[in-house]
């Protein structure tokens, strides 16, 4: 019972103690112009639309993760298509062909030596 007794005690303090707090709160509130106000509930609002501006960005970055995440790295743009038959020459062609330039390229090589030779020896030059 002593201890019911002192807790009501502690209870009815803190009561006064914060009856007291409002009075003095109201008080100042009072005191406050109207430009201090508005500006309490400017700054309050910004701080509202601050923090939901926050939570949207957050919230658009995580959606365009997970969009990410669910978006194949590359498209196939056309189908491949196989050719029904190979186009340009078959091998054969080729290697004919690279045989008669080769043999057209060293003839055309060895006729330009000989005839410097042939001139070097005419105008009486040494052959190197």
């Amino acid at each position: 019972m002593i201890a019911w007794q002192v807790s009501k005690d502690t209870i009815e303090a803190r009561i006064s103690g914060l009856e007291a707090a409002i009075r003095r709160a109201e008080e100042s509130v009072v005191e406050l112009s109207d430009e201090a106000l508005e500006y309490g509930r400017l700054l309050r609002t910004m701080k509202i639309k601050e923090a939901l501006f926050e939570t949207l960005a957050s919230e658009y970055e995580q959606a365009l993760i997970e969009e990410q995440a669910t978006e194949p790295g590359f498209y196939v743009i056309d189908e491949p298509v196989v050719p029904e038959h190979p186009e340009g020459p078959g091998p054969v062609v080729k290697m004919a062909l690279a045989g008669v330039v080769g043999a057209l390229v060293g003839w055309i090589w060895v006729m330009g030596t000989t005839g410097r030779e042939k001139r070097r020896s005419e105008a009486g030059e040494w052959k190197e």
